[in-house]
């Protein structure tokens, strides 16, 4: 992240180039009115003008997008003024619904319907006390914040879909959020520290989605599933949980194929469930091939977002790369750890990159059989994998360069194009 001096430098240049716009636009009004008084007709503003309105624009752009300390490097100008727009209208939307009397009633949930529209198997949801307005709205600002914290790229993301879909997806990664956070909350060699704490969340969703009678935990994002959760998401939560237990024990997967198994439970699910989210708005039918797009991109990121957090769990001596590939390059957890085969290291994340490269495109292979309103639950993996990709290559697959864990520089300019285009 930048330092406080870097930061201070970048808003300095950042207000020089507002200036400089300014003044581009006070000298264009000048040459107008110059044109006027001697009678010629206005055609073209001078070359020096335009140079520096174009100069002035991408510098601001440039420099504002390092204003943000969130993933490494991302726009605060696109923050600025959309993103922090659009939550701080959806939880005001959420205000406002919630001022109801039937928002929260027993008998009628009209409002609540149309957010989320759960199924009709949600029958603790329905028959168990709900929340009160304020704890639901709290839970729901602190899934929110939670997301942006740690999955912003995602967040960004959300924020680009349909009001009516943004809650059931805000509980969807804010739930993945908390079990990624597992391993990071259990020092190593705990014990059943992170069994205990999985075990919770597969509890909780027994008890949210009416598979078991026991108590709904007052928990922010428990509280966001019952609330918005869908019938159809049990199983692939479950299988969110069931994932996470198998690399508590930091064993390294046994092979690359072991590794595209777990991401495609873990991140190509989340996809699935964002993207069936997202049909069921419009009314869509999840296609075939629409699942093999959503699972073959879980598998890109997740493969790609493993080898990224090698050097992370390198600084608690933790080594969970696929072993088929490291004998394949002689490598071993000491030779990883200590960097004693550097050129051994390169070839490895050359090979599991060319791996995430292959996913990406068969991700995008059935992007014809993809609508362009459920491409949304794909753009922010598309994105970020987009990135990684020249960021590996730029850094000749070298794992331990910084540049690999910060984020695209320009990420909501970029989610919002690709969501114009269809794209991801």
């Amino acid at each position: 992240m930048p330092t406080l001096i870097s930061q201070s430098t970048y808003k300095f240049i950042c207000i020089a180039s507002l200036l400089s716009l300014l003044h581009c636009a006070y000298s264009a009004a000048q040459h107008r009115f110059y044109l006027r008084l001697i009678e010629e007709p206005f055609t073209r503003l001078p070359i020096d003008i335009v140079l520096q309105t174009l100069v002035s624009l991408i510098v601001l752009v440039y420099s504002a997008s390092y204003q943000q300390e969130v993933m490494g490097y991302c726009g605060k100008l696109p923050v600025v003024l959309f993103v922090r727009t659009s939550r701080q209208n959806f939880v005001a939307s959420l205000q406002r619904l919630s001022s109801s009397p039937q928002y929260f009633g027993k008998q009628r949930r009209p409002q609540l319907d149309r957010l989320s529209k759960p199924s009709d198997g949600l029958k603790s949801i329905r028959n168990s006390p709900p929340p009160s307005k304020d704890q639901a709205l709290d839970s729901f600002k602190l899934c929110i914040g939670s997301v942006k914290k740690h999955d912003f790229s995602n967040y960004v993301a959300a924020l680009l879909m349909p009001r009516e879909v943004q809650p059931h997806v805000f509980a969807l990664l804010a739930f993945n959020v908390e079990l990624t956070l597992v391993r990071d909350h259990i020092e190593r060699n705990a014990g059943t520290a992170g069994i205990f704490r999985l075990q919770f969340w597969r509890d909780a969703i027994s008890a949210i989605y009416g598979c078991t009678s026991g108590p709904i935990p007052r928990q922010p994002v428990a509280t966001a599933l019952r609330l918005f959760g869908s019938q159809a998401d049990i199983e692939p939560l479950y299988g969110l949980v069931e994932a996470r237990q198998q690399t508590l024990g930091d064993r390294p997967f046994e092979s690359v194929a072991a590794l595209e198994s777990y991401a495609e439970k873990t991140s190509g699910a989340l996809h699935l469930m964002v993207m069936n989210a997202l049909a069921r708005k419009t009314n869509e039918v999840v296609s075939l091939e629409m699942k093999e797009a959503a699972l073959a991109m879980g598998k890109s990121v997740g493969v790609l977002n493993h080898l990224r957090s090698t050097v992370p769990l390198l600084k608690r001596g933790i080594v969970i790369l696929p072993t088929d590939v490291m004998t394949i390059h002689g490598l071993s957890a000491d030779n990883v750890y200590t960097k004693q085969s550097p050129e051994g290291i390169r070839n490895l994340a050359r090979d599991l990159t060319t791996v995430s490269d292959k996913w990406l495109q068969e991700s995008r292979r059935h992007s014809l059989a993809v609508s362009k309103s459920t491409s949304l639950a794909l753009i922010s993996s598309g994105a970020s994998v987009d990135h990684m990709l020249k960021t590996m290559k730029k850094t000749d697959y070298d794992l331990f360069d910084a540049r690999l864990q910060r984020g695209h520089p320009l990420l909501a300019w970029m989610l919002m194009w690709r969501k114009l285009r269809g794209y991801y």
